[in-house]
């Protein structure tokens, strides 16, 4: 499995960092390349999304399984269908706010043309989980998540 890692300092509390992450409601304008992110109801009582997210011309994605929900610390998630996934915010207290890592994980099924995929991947998704954090930045700075207070 392919992940990129990306980590920003926020100069807001951890609470405030998390309120912006954990509003799934607005991960379509937070997600930079996030095409859909819509709720799915659930018979077993888990937590699940279908994602998208657009990478190059591509849309890929399926349907993702909350794993953790730590409040404010961590939250992660494994795909249960479509392209194999896993990711994680990790929040951590820091002078001045929080130090805030996001990390992902994709794999592409298939031999050699599928790994030169998933290398040219990396990148464009490094550049969507930055752009992402600095979402979060201003977003947690400005009180602009479900519960966050300004």
């Amino acid at each position: 499995m392919r992940s990129v890692r990306r980590q920003l300092h926020v100069p807001a509390s951890p609470e405030a960092v998390w309120a912006v992450i954990r509003d799934f409601d607005s991960y379509e304008t937070l997600y930079v390349g996030a095409t859909r992110f819509d709720p799915i109801v659930s018979d077993d009582g888990g937590e699940r999304y279908e994602v998208r997210l657009r990478v190059g011309s591509s849309a890929v994605g399926g349907s993702i399984l909350v794993t953790v929900d730590d409040a404010p610390k961590v939250l992660a998630w494994v795909s249960d269908s479509g392209v194999a996934q896993e990711g994680r915010w990790i929040l951590t207290p820091a002078e001045g706010g929080t130090d805030v890592v996001v990390e992902f994980g994709y794999q592409l099924v298939g031999g050699l043309g599928s790994r030169l995929v998933e290398r040219l991947a990396a990148t464009i998704i490094s550049r969507q989980l930055w752009a992402t954090l600095h979402q979060v930045r201003h977003r947690a700075r400005f009180g602009m998540g479900t519960g966050a207070q300004a």
